[in-house]
């Protein structure tokens, strides 16, 4: 009987540990979609194809958002510089995205995907694609104006 109640507590005890670690997680609250109007400009720093790559100069512009269902769509700048450089399919793409309850801000193109956070008037996170290009990178972005 002992070893039942020191089994569920210790069950108890991992569900509140792991319940803290997932609050703690993110954002405090979710920003809303309508807020990432705008311009962001930044980088994105890291590996793709195995190989380090200096840092890609990166602009994303949100055009249109709706506050109901936490989304929003825009597009995807490069410098004709990097996209020759990193081999990316174009110097503009259509992005599509969307905010989580929590916070979490995820943006998708037809290369890959961002996961970013708000801090202030930045958005930080990585960057990933999957297949013979595979890339994983930091992105820091500012909104501007």
């Amino acid at each position: 009987m002992r070893r039942i109640a020191f089994t569920l507590a210790a069950a108890a005890g991992a569900v509140v540990l792991a319940g803290g670690v997932v609050a703690g997680c993110g954002s405090d609250s979710a920003p809303a979609a309508s807020s990432l109007v705008g311009t962001w400009e930044g980088t994105a720093t890291g590996y793709s194809g195995g190989t380090s790559e200096e840092a890609v100069t990166l602009t994303i512009v949100i055009a249109d958002a709706d506050d109901a269902n936490g989304t929003f769509t825009g597009e995807r700048r490069n410098p004709a510089a990097d996209v020759e450089r990193v081999r990316i399919s174009g110097p503009t793409a259509k992005i599509d995205g969307v905010v989580a309850p929590w916070g979490e801000i995820a943006m998708v193109h037809d290369e890959g995907t961002f996961t970013l956070e708000q801090e202030g008037d930045q958005l930080v996170g990585r960057y990933l694609e999957v297949g013979d290009d595979a890339a994983a990178k930091a992105v820091t972005l500012t909104k501007k104006g």
